[in-house]
């Protein structure tokens, strides 16, 4: 985590992969909220800004790296879209 970035590119299977970069503010426990942002490489425009705890963050990024993977877990995409992003449009 003392990198506070990751670059990564999520597959489609009907056309090139998203590229996208997550970077997050350093955090000194592991409850401690990290703040993050999401941003995609092809859409400058388009990114997303949330909080999540430190060990959660830790835990998608040692999936990542475990897996050998250049994408973040699963549940970290529904994650976002369900809990963060699901709840900006709550009214």
């Amino acid at each position: 985590m003392p990198l506070g970035h990751f670059e990564g590119q999520r597959a489609r299977s009907d056309a090139q992969p998203h590229r996208y970069e997550l970077s997050w503010s350093p955090a000194n426990a592991p409850l401690q909220a990290c703040r993050c942002e999401l941003r995609f490489q092809d859409w400058a425009d388009q990114h997303y800004s949330f909080r999540c705890p430190a060990h959660q963050l830790l835990d998608w990024l040692m999936q990542t790296v475990e897996a050998g993977r250049q994408d973040l877990p699963d549940s970290f995409w529904q994650w976002l879209l369900l809990e963060q992003i699901g709840e900006e449009g709550s009214p």
